[in-house]
Order: structure tokens, then sequence, then C-alpha cells
């Protein structure tokens, strides 16, 4: 006699509500992975456009804060950027956290950090 295999209703529904945890997970954390990226993404264009090496801390502060508006960045602004003497140039690094709100009263604290 052959043995039957297969998923139960109730395994069936266990499998669809962990499922739409890690869909409601994603959906509810990609904007600030996305703002990540806009972010890394603008700091490396200032480092790659010579601004670190030609412009003072005020050049490179408004260069981001112009470049974060296009980008509808809130995280942060120039002038949270933690801007260093490197040499002839500037090093240019950021941190931030955001919470994230995922069901009700349960957040999410993501956090970021970045350097050119």
């Amino acid at each position: 006699m052959q043995r039957q295999r297969g998923l139960t209703i109730v395994g069936l529904i266990f499998m669809l509500m962990i499922a739409a945890f890690g869909a409601l997970l994603a959906a509810k954390m990609l904007p600030a992975y996305l703002e990540f990226f806009a972010i890394k993404r603008i700091i490396g264009e200032i480092n790659a456009s010579g601004e670190t090496q030609n412009g003072s801390l005020k050049t490179i502060q408004a260069s981001f804060d112009r470049r974060a508006t296009i980008e509808s960045v809130s995280s942060i602004r120039g002038s949270d950027l933690e801007i260093e003497k490197d040499g002839d140039g500037f090093t240019i690094s950021a941190s931030w956290e955001r919470k994230v709100p995922l069901i009700h009263n349960v957040s999410a604290l993501v956090e970021f950090e970045v350097q050119s």
C-alpha cells in the first residue's frame, strides 16, 4: 500500500501566511533601500565629479542638497554628511537610521552607512 504525500490545507495556509509576511516586509522596506541606493549614488557622483577636490565643505553640502531634492531623498541633508579632509580632497560619509512601520505597533529599524 502506498502512503499518500502532499500538503495539507493547514500546511498550505501556513506557507501562504509566511509568503504574505515576506511580501509585506519586502514592500514596506523597499522604499528605504531605494533611498539608500540613491544616497549612495549621489555621494559617488559628487566624488566622481571632482567637487571633493575643488570645492569646499559648503559647496559639497549644497551639491548634495540639490541632488537629493531631485532624487526625493528625505532621510538626510547635506548638513548631516560627515566630510573629512583627505589629502587634496574630501572623504564623504553618512550614517542614518530609518524606522519602517510594518504592522500596527511592530516596526523595523534599519541602519544605513555610506562612505566614498
